[in-house]
C-alpha cells in the first residue's frame, strides 16, 4: 500500500513539475517575444516561438528539423528524438479532457493567439522504460523494424504501442511522458483481457465462422475463404463504443470485422444515392441520406445491407466514423464573404459537407478563414458544397454565398452534383481536427467569372471567354484557363494579350512548345512588354532553346531592370548556359532589390554548389527554404546539400 502510495505522489510531482515548466517557458516566449528551447521534463524538449516573429507552420517545422539534426544529436549522440507538432496533437486529442485550456487556464491566450510549440520526445529512452514497465508487469516485449514501437506479449497476444503516441497524450493533458508510460503500463492487463474477451465471443457472435489462434493472432475461416482479424483495432473500437463484447460484436456483419481497417465513414448523400445503390446502408434523415461508407486507398467505398443484420449495424459505422474522426482528410476551396457584416463563408470540394457531421472537423477548415463564431449555420443544397454562416446570417447572403460557391463548383466536379436538404446549427467545440488543404478564393475571381457571365454588358467576341481564362488562372486552374483562352483566340487570333495569355497557360499545363508560336506572336505584337518577353524566354529555356531564352530574358531585364523574377529568371538561363559569373552577378543584383528572395537565392545555391562551395551553397539554401518552405524544390535542395555536407565533414 505504501508502494502504491509512493508510486502516485511520484506521479503527481512529475505532473506537476512538467506544468510548471511548460507554462514558463511559454510564458516567456510570448511576453518576451523571443524563442525558447528548453527540456520541459525527462524524456521531452520543447520549442516555444512567439507570435511576434509570424512564423508559419512549415517555417516552425523547419526550425525543428534543423534542432533535430543539429542541435539534439550532439547531446543525445545516441537517441532518436521524434518531432511532436502542437496542431498534430491538437487534431488527434480534440475531444481528451483536461486539455491546457484547464490546466493552463490562467496564460491560455500565450497559445490560442500564436505562439508555436513544437516538442522533441526521447524516443529511445521511452522505448526502454515502456520495456521495463511492462515486464515488471509480467508481459514480455520484443522490437520490430518501427522505430516507435514496442511489442507486447502476454503469450498469446501481442500489443502493438507506439511510444510517440503515448507521449502526444501525455504532453496534451499535462502529465509528461513518464505519466504516459506509467498510465500505459498500467492499462495492459484490461487490454489483454479485452483481447480475450473478443476472442472468445466472435465463434458466439459468428457461428458460421471458423476462429482459431496462432502465433498472436486470430484466424478465421468465412465462406472458404481464410484472413486474420485485426483485434488491435477491434479493442479500441469496442473500448471507445463502451459495450460488451458480444453486443458489440453483433452490431456487426464478418465483412464489417475482416474491413475493421478499412476506416469506416459515415457521408451525408443526396437520396438520389439510395437509388443508384439500393442495397447500401443508410439512415434516412429529413432531406438526406446518412451513408455508411468504408475508405481505402483514398477511395470510399459502399457498404451494402445484408438479409437478416442487425438494426444498429449503422451505428457501429457512426461510432468508427467519431473515434476516427482526425484522421478524415478534405481538400477544398473556400470563400470568405468579407463585405458581410456577419460571418458567412462557403467551402466547395468532393464530399465536403460530410464535415458538417463532425463539429471538430468542420472547426478544422473553419480556422483557415479567420475569426469565426462558436456556432454556426451549417447549409447546403448539394454534397460538394457547404454554407457556413452566423446563425444571424440574412437569408439573401447565404443564397447569394451559395450562388458564388455553385460558380465554383464546375472547378472542382465535371459531373454536377445530385440535390439534397441540410440546414442545421451546429455549436463548435474547443478545439479542431482534422487535415485541410484549403485554397482561399479571391473576390477577383468571382468579379471576373460574374462579368464574362453577364449578358448585360456588351463586349467584343470572345473577350467574355478570355475573362473567364484569367479567372481560372487565378486559382490556378491551367486546363480550364487553357480551354477558355482558345475559345478567345479563334474570334481574334491577332491579339497579343489573348495569345499571351494562351501561351502562359500552356506553359502551365507543360506543353511548352505548343505554347511558344502562341508567345512568339504575342512577342511580337507587344515588344515593350517585359512580361511578355519573360513568359516567351522561360518558354524557350524549357524547350532546350538557352540562346533564345537568354534573348528573350535579357529584353525583359532591359525594359524592367529592377524586376526581381526577371532578373532572377535570366539567372537560370546563365546558369543553364553554365555562365556562372553572370548568374552570379544578375541573382546578386535581383537580392539587392529583394534580399529573401527564394529562387534567386536557390540558383545561387546551385552555381556555389557546382563550383564546389558547399558550404555557401547550404547557406543559401537554407535562405532559400525559408523564403519558400512550402516549396519542394526547396526542399529538395537543402536536403541534397545537407547530405552532401554531411558526407564531406
Amino acid at each position: 500500500m505504501d508502494k502504491e502510495r509512493s508510486t502516485t505522489e511520484k506521479s503527481q510531482q512529475r505532473t506537476s513539475s512538467f506544468k510548471q515548466k511548460f507554462c514558463d517557458i511559454i510564458q516567456r516566449a510570448y511576453c518576451d517575444k523571443t524563442i525558447v528551447f528548453s527540456p520541459v521534463d525527462d524524456w521531452a524538449y520543447v520549442l516555444a516561438i512567439s507570435p511576434f516573429f509570424q512564423y508559419s507552420e512549415d517555417e516552425t517545422l523547419q526550425i525543428a528539423k534543423e534542432i533535430q539534426q543539429s542541435i539534439l544529436p550532439n547531446r543525445y549522440p545516441t537517441s532518436k528524438f521524434q518531432i511532436l507538432t502542437w496542431r498534430s496533437m491538437t487534431s488527434v486529442h480534440h475531444a481528451l479532457e483536461p486539455s491546457y485550456r484547464q490546466w493552463y487556464k490562467e496564460y491560455e491566450e500565450h497559445i490560442d493567439k500564436g505562439t508555436k510549440i513544437v516538442f522533441f520526445v526521447n524516443i529511445r529512452a521511452m522505448k526502454e522504460a515502456l520495456d521495463s514497465e511492462a515486464k515488471n508487469h509480467g508481459f514480455s516485449t520484443r522490437m520490430n523494424n518501427s522505430p516507435t514501437q514496442v511489442i507486447i506479449s502476454d503469450q498469446t497476444f501481442e500489443e502493438f504501442v507506439d511510444v510517440a503516441d503515448l507521449a502526444s497524450q501525455g504532453l496534451w493533458l499535462g502529465h509528461g511522458t513518464a505519466w504516459s508510460i506509467k498510465s500505459c503500463a498500467l492499462q495492459l492487463p484490461a487490454t489483454f483481457k479485452r483481447f480475450h474477451a473478443l476472442y472468445s465471443e466472435m465463434s458466439k457472435a459468428f457461428p458460421k465462422a471458423t476462429f482459431w489462434r496462432a502465433h498472436a493472432k486470430i484466424h478465421v475461416i468465412h465462406d472458404k475463404t481464410h484472413a486474420t482479424v485485426n483485434y488491435r483495432q477491434l479493442s479500441r473500437a469496442l473500448l471507445f463504443a463502451q459495450m460488451h463484447p458480444f453486443e458489440w460484436l453483433r452490431r456487426m456483419e464478418i465483412s464489417d470485422l475482416l474491413a475493421i481497417d478499412h476506416a469506416p465513414i459515415v457521408s451525408i448523400r443526396s437520396p438520389v444515392y439510395q437509388k443508384a445503390y439500393p442495397k447500401a446502408l443508410v439512415r434516412p434523415m429529413n432531406g438526406y441520406l446518412l451513408a455508411a461508407e468504408s475508405t481505402a486507398q483514398g477511395r470510399s467505398h459502399v457498404v451494402c445491407h445484408v438479409d437478416g443484420e442487425s438494426n444498429n449495424r449503422f451505428d457501429h459505422y457512426s461510432n468508427e466514423a467519431q473515434r476516427t474522426v482526425h484522421q478524415r482528410d478534405f481538400s477544398a476551396r473556400a470563400f470568405v464573404c468579407d463585405k458581410a457584416q456577419v460571418f458567412c463563408a462557403a467551402l466547395v470540394g468532393d464530399q465536403i459537407a460530410s464535415a458538417a457531421l463532425y463539429p471538430a472537423l468542420l472547426m478544422g477548415a473553419l480556422r483557415h478563414l479567420g475569426p469565426h463564431p462558436k456556432s454556426v449555420r451549417a447549409y447546403t443544397t448539394c454534397e460538394d458544397i457547404l454554407i457556413v454562416a452566423d446563425p444571424n446570417a440574412p437569408w439573401q447572403l447565404i443564397a447569394d454565398c451559395l450562388k458564388r460557391a455553385r460558380n465554383l463548383l464546375p472547378t472542382i466536379v465535371s459531373d454536377g452534383s445530385d440535390p439534397l436538404q441540410f440546414d442545421e446549427k451546429i455549436v463548435l467545440p474547443q478545439f479542431p481536427c482534422g487535415q485541410w488543404i484549403i485554397q482561399v478564393v479571391p473576390a477577383a475571381y468571382f468579379e471576373l467569372i460574374e462579368t464574362a457571365s453577364d449578358p448585360a454588358i456588351t463586349m467584343p467576341p470572345g473577350r467574355n471567354e478570355f475573362l473567364r481564362g484569367l479567372a481560372y488562372e487565378i486559382i490556378h486552374e491551367w486546363r480550364l484557363a487553357v480551354t477558355a483562352f482558345r475559345k478567345a483566340f479563334r474570334f481574334d487570333t491577332t491579339d497579343g494579350d489573348i495569345n499571351h495569355a494562351l501561351g502562359r497557360a500552356m506553359a502551365e499545363t507543360g506543353d511548352f512548345a505548343e505554347a511558344v508560336p502562341f508567345l512568339e506572336r504575342a512577342f511580337r505584337k507587344l515588344p515593350g512588354d517585359a512580361e511578355v518577353a519573360n513568359t516567351l524566354g522561360l518558354a524557350y529555356l524549357a524547350c532546350d532553346k538557352n540562346h533564345a531564352a537568354v534573348d528573350a530574358l535579357e529584353h525583359a531585364v532591359d525594359i524592367a531592370p529592377d524586376d526581381v523574377q526577371f532578373l532572377s529568371n535570366l539567372g537560370r538561363c546563365y546558369f543553364a548556359e553554365t555562365r556562372f559569373q553572370d548568374a552570379e552577378r544578375v541573382l546578386l543584383r535581383a537580392l539587392q532589390f529583394a534580399p529573401h528572395y527564394a529562387e534567386a537565392h536557390a540558383t545561387l545555391a546551385q552555381i556555389k554548389w557546382r563550383l564546389g562551395d558547399v558550404k555557401t551553397a547550404r547557406l543559401h539554401a537554407r535562405k532559400a527554404f525559408a523564403s519558400n518552405p512550402g516549396n519542394k524544390c526547396m526542399q529538395d535542395l537543402l536536403w541534397a546539400l545537407s547530405i552532401d555536407d554531411e558526407e564531406g565533414a
